[in-house]
């Protein structure tokens, strides 16, 4: 092996840290491909806690960290990161897309088609779902919102919002996908964790045709763990085709791994302009199975370069702590610091973290926790101020009232999403989703109560 890699091994044989994945975009084409884990390999027992290292950095080269490994860069007492996938890949052409059947346009309210049917007296509940945020402008120059989640069959379900009317409508993107496919399509797991990107028009072109409106990538695992893709590429979200991950690549994530997703674009050149996942494998000892990952651009130096939005945040769990690994100048940056504190587990349940872009400028940053008893906190980054860390939200409810900590008492979430609009969804266990608007950076830790999504 590289000598390069030796040197790595034997610095964190003595400084105890993790090896994070360090690469850079690398297209389908030259991807390798991962077999699946046989689940012999041993894990780092939840209840230790190795000590976490001061702050480093890794600069191999792309040819070597190719060579560590895109699932798992963990070896020893490694504490997270399974990999970043660089890609999509080529989709089919628009033209095929305008010849496949016409009920791929339909909003689906009543039954799915094929073997996921809804049988029509179904109890409509959503089967142990996560859900995923999106927001994207339409051609109309209009701010777009949608959620994604899954319906008790199985099937991968996406309200949209309408801003003229308020109203959301839902499409079954699993019927969608198996019209096309004849059915013969890796079907997602029962509570399969899901992650959702997008890029604009005139920045698709390393992903999908260059005359389509847009291109957004929706990820889930199947009951192997294998790492799914499928694109959608008009802004109305009802036409789907399998992407490029799933057609040209195998990648498996941990049984217990979650899912993070961004768009990495920019002007001047300084991106790959092509989509990025994070998630967990399982080829070394992992610590922390199952660490929430949040994954999200930000702009270079600090956030103070706004025009250079080439710089990428990983956050994730660790020792009871928010940590953020940072991606800048074609490498990682170990362990940048911790950004929350305070994150105990509950009964075994490690916190949910989202991230995203806070506010107009990329440079801030809002990160949001919730630990396994409901609880919320933020931590909120600005350029001129650093991190404002650990702070408890604030909810206003949709009967006007304010509430600490917490949403309304009647709300308790199973899983949250946040996108990079500044709303934030939460899904209840009974199946309902509502959406709060951030309140800017001003207030910093502020939500107010929007309404419910409609996902029947």
């Amino acid at each position: 092996m590289d000598s390069t890699v030796d040197w790595l091994r034997n610095r964190v044989a003595q400084e105890n840290y993790p090896i994070p994945l360090n690469a850079a975009y690398i297209p389908y084409d030259v991807y390798p491909q991962s077999a699946k884990p046989d689940g012999t390999e041993s894990s780092v027992p939840r209840e230790e806690e190795p000590s976490q290292k001061a702050t480093g950095c890794c600069g191999l080269s792309r040819k070597t960290s190719w060579m560590i490994g895109i699932a798992v860069a963990l070896v020893l007492l490694g504490a997270l990161i399974g990999g970043v996938v660089g890609g999509l890949g080529a989709a089919r052409a628009r033209d095929a897309a305008e010849q496949s059947n016409s009920r791929d346009s339909q909003t689906a309210t009543g039954t799915d088609g094929g073997d996921t049917q809804e049988p029509p007296n179904a109890n409509r509940t959503i089967f142990r779902s996560q859900i995923a945020a999106l927001n994207y402008t339409d051609l109309s120059g209009t701010m777009r919102h949608a959620v994604f989640y899954q319906r008790e069959t199985g099937s991968l379900w996406v309200s949209l919002h309408y801003p003229h009317n308020n109203s959301w409508t839902q499409h079954n993107i699993s019927d969608t996908i198996a019209s096309k496919t004849d059915g013969d399509y890796a079907r997602p797991k029962a509570g399969t964790p899901l992650a959702v990107a997008a890029m604009p028009q005139g920045n698709v072109n390393g992903v999908g045709p260059s005359d389509v409106d847009m291109a957004i990538g929706l990820y889930y695992l199947d009951e192997n763990e294998r790492i799914h893709e499928l694109n959608g590429f008009e802004e109305t979200l009802r036409d789907w085709w399998v992407g490029g991950l799933t057609n040209s690549a195998r990648v498996y994530a941990s049984e217990e791994s979650q899912l993070s997703a961004m768009g990495f674009f920019c002007p001047g050149g300084y991106c790959p302009n092509t989509m990025c996942i994070a998630y967990q494998g399982e080829e070394r000892r992992l610590y922390y199975r199952g660490t929430p990952l949040a994954f999200m651009p930000t702009a270079d130096e600090e956030g103070r370069n706004v025009t250079q939005q080439s710089s990428l945040r990983l956050y994730y769990y660790a020792s009871n702590e928010i940590w953020v690994d940072a991606w800048s100048d074609d490498q990682w940056w170990i362990g940048a610091e911790p950004v929350m504190t305070n994150q105990e587990l509950v009964n075994g349940t490690m916190p949910q973290v989202v991230a995203a872009p806070a506010g107009a400028s990329n440079g801030n940053i809002l990160v949001i926790s919730m630990t396994g008893d409901g609880v919320f906190t933020g931590s909120l980054y600005t350029p001129g101020g650093g991190w404002d860390q650990t702070r408890s939200l604030r909810f206003t409810n949709e009967d006007g009232e304010s509430t600490d900590g917490r949403p309304d008492s009647n709300l308790e979430f199973t899983g949250i999403a946040l996108n990079h609009d500044g709303w934030f969804y939460g899904i209840t266990e009974d199946g309902m989703i509502v959406e709060y608007a951030w309140n800017g950076p001003v207030e910093g830790f502020g939500f107010s109560w929007r309404g419910s999504v409609d996902v029947f």
